[in-house]
């Protein structure tokens, strides 16, 4: 062994002198100078410098990455570096340069290493500097300077007994005689009771400010380092529930548990099984108090899931509660039905949702209602028969779930036709509407799904075929609003050129996309805004444009006192994720336990179940291996999140990133027909590389120069021009093609790109 320790050694010292600049941790930890009360506590001479470290890892701590580090077995020779990385172990001998911080918010003169770069591993499963042996009184005291020189040092108490239980900040004292020195559960949970004896306690120093005060505490690194004395016990397991009690395949379980042990729980989780009594499956559990609680993530097929909790303390006493199970109800998610609805045509299929739109309101002779799941579609609900369970249950914000056949109604409407119906829960919220522009509206397949949209009324039509058409304009393109009569919306209260939002149900009439609301409170003055809540802020918030390779960190917290626990995070249109898997997706912050949560990735979104999010547990989402369009502007990352099984609600500022320049020019066109005798307009979309001259013209099908539209310095924040189907002597063009050609001039290079659209103009029918 005395060889191993003089070869380690040897290591650390050849590491030190290859360092020009190598400083001892004593060199960062000792002063004499005790700082300003109440404010801090010996703050280091070396605040702010970078420095070359080498030691030992005396702790690694998983929960957020971070170790100590001990260079020497005297006073002052320890340290607390964050790292945000894995691939240190206790008892590395390690090289790393860093930046030393102090008086950092709460740390309150808490000496800390961060921003570590360069780290090398010299050797791992060494054992150079034992724990300091201690009296609880050596820390008893606030800020002192015989206390400060254990700051980052392993340390170890003897014959201690237990003088205060856990208390609200997770924090226990105890004491051998000499004094009461706090104990802290942050990365390793025990509940000793008041007046237990602990033979031995280990642990790392740190400090917390309370009040003006500082205080020394100390934290055990995992269940060796704390000795009870006496026998152990195995924990007690009470009061298992899982809710829901009847789930679904698309359904969370959550399964909770009362827990006790005479000295600690070390770990508890859920075991199970799918179709399967023999639990090979584990999911760990997270605690409030002894209250335990695990997520078994929905299991997307039919069966029975059988489940126990299983609890070890200590001191590696397991026990198990009996074996129970339920009975899963297979429900296939609207999503996967509306994304390739003739495929399910004819199907007979369970679908579970909040009913969106009513019976009686769209129609009064029949079942003619919309519901949706959590997959943010929907679908509809048709019989030519009414039941009494149709007008009982399916009112709006009813939770329900319906059994029938698939029917893909003249390939426009997929319905669910003479539905079983079985009745939840009442008074639900209903789902987050998606929210789209005018022209996305109008252009985008959203069948049977609630949206929103906010724009100005252009129109407003007579009746016809029992309802009303309203033309919306958001100045992306028209969308159509459909108002039947049995609605009771007021349409002639509304005011032609005021800005409304209307939220409904999108649908497709003779191929024309429209939006369905079916209540007087779906269109009201003024622009949409979300009730999700909390923050988000996402980085980088500028970028290039068609850029690939792009990653985007996305960073949430609650806004309020709730818990959020589940977030989606939905990406922009026109952005690609080159990586919609597992792979393209990092997880980080004290609001994610990745051990915990489940997470569904689809092609344009991340959801993440289980979170545990806060005011100051963040959730950081890192989407990797994005590609930026070509279109320059400013994109939404459409943020929603949920609280106490509520739904999903996007949050009211979604983050948004400006993508700026192009590598060429760039030209888009909605592919409409537009007819430029009923004053119709196209709205042409482009864009250029920084620093070009900007020319964007109209030509016949010949090649003749019929309009100029632009012809100046591009400016990235300008990338929409309309052109209203006249030329330049403004006289209406006759029928025809015509040919959008935009041109980009570089400046200085004089490097030209240039792009082309064609656009039909038509006349009105005699």
């Amino acid at each position: 062994m005395k060889t191993k320790v003089v070869i380690v050694l040897f290591l650390i010292m050849c590491a030190v002198f290859a360092k020009a600049n190598a400083t001892t941790i004593y060199e960062i930890q000792y002063t004499e100078d005790a700082g300003f009360a109440g404010l801090d506590c010996y703050p280091s001479l070396l605040n702010g410098d970078d420095v070359d470290i080498t030691g030992v890892v005396t702790a690694f701590i998983e929960s957020d990455s971070s170790f100590y580090i001990q260079d020497a077995d005297s006073l002052w020779s320890g340290i607390h570096v964050w790292y945000n990385n894995d691939d240190v172990s206790r008892g590395d001998s390690v090289s790393f340069s860093a930046t030393v911080y102090d008086n950092d918010g709460d740390f309150s003169g808490y000496t800390f290493l961060d921003y570590v770069t360069s780290l090398t591993i010299l050797e791992s499963s060494v054992s150079v500097f034992g724990a300091l042996e201690i009296e609880s009184g050596d820390l008893a005291q606030t800020c002192n300077e015989s206390s400060e020189a254990y700051e980052g040092m392993l340390v170890q108490l003897s014959d201690v007994e237990v003088t205060t239980e856990v208390d609200g900040n997770n924090r226990w004292t105890v004491d051998d005689g000499s004094g009461a020195v706090y104990i802290g559960n942050d990365y390793h949970t025990t509940t000793p009771a008041e007046g237990e004896t602990i033979i031995s306690l280990t642990g790392v120093v740190s400090s917390f400010k309370e009040g003006n005060e500082i205080y020394y505490i100390i934290y055990p690194r995992d269940a060796d380092d704390i000795e009870f004395e006496g026998g152990n016990r195995p924990p007690d397991i009470s009061n298992v529930t899982a809710t829901p009690s009847s789930p679904t395949s698309l359904d969370d379980v959550t399964v909770t548990a009362t827990i006790t042990d005479d000295s600690g729980v070390e770990s508890a989780s859920v075991r199970y099984g799918i179709n399967d009594n023999s639990t090979p499956n584990s999911i760990p559990m997270s605690n409030n108090g002894n209250t335990y609680s695990g997520i078994i993530p929905a299991v997307d097929t039919s069966g029975w899931i059988f489940y126990r909790v299983s609890a070890t303390d200590d001191s590696n006493a397991t026990a198990n509660s009996p074996l129970d199970s339920l009975q899963i109800i297979e429900v296939v998610s609207m999503a996967e039905i509306q994304s390739d609805p003739s495929a399910w045509s004819g199907e007979m299929v369970t679908c579970q949702g909040v009913v969106t739109i009513g019976i009686d309101i769209i129609q009064t002779d029949r079942l003619n209602a919309y519901f949706q799941d959590n997959s943010g579609r929907g679908l509809n609900l048709f019989s030519f028969n009414i039941t009494p369970e149709y007008t009982q249950y399916i009112k709006r914000g009813f939770l329900i779930r319906a059994y029938g056949e698939l029917d893909y109604y003249e390939s426009t409407l997929m319905e669910l036709k003479d539905p079983e119906i079985t009745f939840i829960d009442s008074l639900q919220p209903l789902p987050s509407p998606q929210k789209l522009t005018t022209a996305q509206a109008a252009e985008q397949d959203w069948n049977s799904s609630l949206v929103v949209v906010s724009g100005a009324i252009m129109s407003i039509g007579n009746e016809s075929g029992g309802g009303r058409n309203i033309m919306v304009d958001d100045g992306s393109g028209e969308v159509t609003v459909r108002v039947w009569n049995t609605t009771d919306i007021e349409v002639d209260n509304l005011v032609v050129g005021d800005t409304y939002t209307v939220i409904g149900i999108g649908g497709d009439y003779n191929n024309t996309k429209q939006i369905v609301p079916g209540y007087p409170e779906d269109i009201y003055p003024g622009i949409y805004l979300p009730e999700g809540i909390g923050i988000a802020d996402i980085s980088p918030g500028s970028v290039q444009a068609d850029e690939t390779g792009l990653m985007e960190t996305i960073t949430i917290l609650s806004d309020s006192s709730v818990t959020l626990d589940i977030v989606k995070v939905v990406l922009p249109s026109g952005w690609i994720w080159g990586s919609a898997n597992e792979d393209g997706v990092e997880l980080y912050g004290d609001g994610i336990d990745t051990t915990v949560v489940a997470v569904t990735i689809e092609s344009n979104s991340v959801r993440i179940n289980g979170t545990a999010i806060t005011e100051t547990a963040s959730g950081v989402i890192r989407i990797k291996n994005l590609q930026t369009p070509a279109t320059p502007g400013t994109y939404t990352f459409q943020v929603l999140t949920s609280y106490q099984g509520n739904t999903l609600e996007e949050i009211a500022n979604s983050p948004q990133v400006t993508v700026e320049g192009a590598k060429e020019a760039f030209v888009d066109i909605p592919p409409k027909v537009i007819i430029p005798d009923y004053g119709e307009e196209i709205t042409i979309t482009f864009a250029a590389p920084t620093n070009s001259d900007m020319l964007v013209q109209i030509y016949d099908i010949e090649g003749t120069l019929i309009a100029t539209l632009l012809d100046e310095a591009y400016d990235p924040t300008v990338s929409e021009v309309v052109w209203d189907g006249r030329d330049r002597l403004n006289e209406i063009v006759p029928i025809g093609v015509y040919i959008c050609y935009v041109e980009a001039t570089e400046r200085p290079s004089g490097r030209v790109t240039s792009a082309k659209a064609p656009i039909v103009v038509a006349i009105p029918l005699k």
